[in-house]
């Protein structure tokens, strides 16, 4: 609030008083009683009291109406963050007082209000999502009844045939090392040991290789059957099943 506003009502209410007769001098005239309401909402106002000085001006106001009290009004609601009513009571002071020397700073007052109240009406605006239509789910068609698949079956044999295989390169690495065995010297026994151990390592990869794929097979066919849906994956040494029965 400003002083200019204080000395204005002040001589405002003090030119109403003094017409008054002096027989009414015990009891307070309402323009009496608006000024003291106007000191009191000038004290909250300026303690940070907004919501009291609002409630104090409107006392005011409905006691003694002038301008300078719209004013105040007004800057109250400011701070309050009431910007649609602080926005209509500056207006309705510049709309009492036309000529004001105030009427500058007023209504760059009001422009700020504007300009606030259009952000936040798009603020609002743009969080306010519309609702999505929801279309009607239609039933999927029940999976038609289908036959087991063949390839289950030949992942098996892949895998069993690796497997014998590699009992077949097993066997060979036996007689190698049989025949490393009954070599007469050292010398002798270098080449078959060579064999033995690269048979060897040929047997236990496709054994376990092979052992792994049939296996894989196996499930898979007897899951297959089942009409289940499972991925199977198969890798050296191992078997991965993922699915639902």
């Amino acid at each position: 609030m400003v002083r200019w506003t204080v000395r204005s009502l002040f001589l405002a209410l003090l030119c109403f008083s003094l017409t008054g007769s002096l027989a009414a001098q015990d009891e307070p005239s309402s323009e009496e009683q608006a000024l003291v309401l106007f000191e009191r909402a000038r004290d909250a106002y300026r303690d940070g009291g907004f919501q009291r000085s609002v409630f104090l001006l409107e006392e005011a106001i409905r006691l003694h109406d002038v301008p300078p009290l719209h004013y105040n009004l007004a800057l109250a609601l400011q701070e309050l963050g009431r910007w649609e009513r602080a926005k209509a009571e500056y207006e309705l002071f510049l709309e009492l007082e036309p000529d004001s020397d105030q009427r500058t700073r007023v209504e760059a007052r009001i422009a700020v209000l504007e300009a606030n109240l259009t952000r936040l009406a798009e603020a609002e605006a743009a969080t306010v999502e519309p609702e999505p239509e929801v279309e009607p789910v239609e039933p999927e068609p029940p999976e038609p009844p289908r036959s087991p698949s063949a390839v289950p079956w030949i992942v098996f044999g892949a895998g069993a045939a690796a497997a014998g295989v590699g009992a077949v390169f097993a066997i060979l690495a036996g007689s190698s090392i049989d025949e490393a065995r009954d070599a007469p010297d050292h010398a002798s026994a270098v080449g078959p040991a060579a064999d033995a151990s690269d048979r060897a390592t040929v047997a236990n990869v496709l054994l376990i290789a092979g052992g792994a794929v049939a296996a894989a097979g196996l499930v898979w066919a007897i899951v297959d059957r089942g009409r289940s849906r499972v991925d199977a994956t198969v890798g050296l040494g191992t078997i991965g099943l993922r699915g639902s029965f």
